[in-house]
């Protein structure tokens, strides 16, 4: 399964137990990816999933939080296979933006890092020709509400975005989370 866009959000989710079913079978057939060096300072899978199923509006709350732990389930399990440094970035409420990411390049994974994150200022309001952008440490603790634990070996750390776009008149906030391993000499590889 590929990550499908809703395309009628009006709509009511059909099927959804297939979705579901079918969500968890790809994330199993994720079980054996362990990407390898390349040019790209990172690779990244994508959460596959159908955008209704996951969604605020029509994913149920039990399947919402098994998505997120499944996602860092996964990042755990690809932690022990690769020396490089792997992040679970979720997209919160969408969860259609969520994905996987081994960084092979220190460097590019240090912008990512939940301790550098944390140390960053955050300025008021970012202005753009459209609209402006307002980053800010989070209401809450997205783990602690859905009640998931860290994995052994991982940091996390949130920002709340709001995002207005003059045209559209629209407001748009969501939550970004990276869990990510800590740095390679602060854990232990088999």
């Amino acid at each position: 399964m590929t990550r499908r866009l809703d395309i009628h959000a009006a709509k009511k989710l059909r099927g959804r137990a297939r979705h579901e079913s079918a969500f968890f079978a790809a994330m199993d057939a994720l079980d054996g990816w362990t990407p390898t060096q390349t040019e790209r300072p990172f690779e990244v899978a994508k959460l596959p999933v159908y955008e209704k199923a996951a969604s605020a509006r029509h994913g149920t709350p039990s399947f919402r939080r098994a998505v997120v732990q499944r996602l860092l389930a996964q990042a755990a399990r690809l932690a022990t296979r690769t020396p490089s440094r792997v992040a679970a970035i979720i997209d919160w409420p969408g969860l259609f933006m969520a994905e996987l990411c081994v960084f092979h390049d220190h460097t590019y994974a240090i912008g990512f890092d939940p301790a550098t994150r944390a140390r960053q200022p955050r300025p008021a309001r970012t202005h753009w020709d459209g609209g402006w952008v307002e980053a800010r440490d989070p209401a809450t603790d997205l783990l602690a509400d859905l009640h998931l634990t860290l994995p052994a070996g991982f940091t996390a750390h949130g920002i709340d975005i709001a995002e207005y776009d003059h045209d559209t008149t629209i407001l748009n906030e969501r939550s970004e989370w990276v869990v990510m391993t800590t740095q390679p000499s602060e854990r232990s590889l088999p």
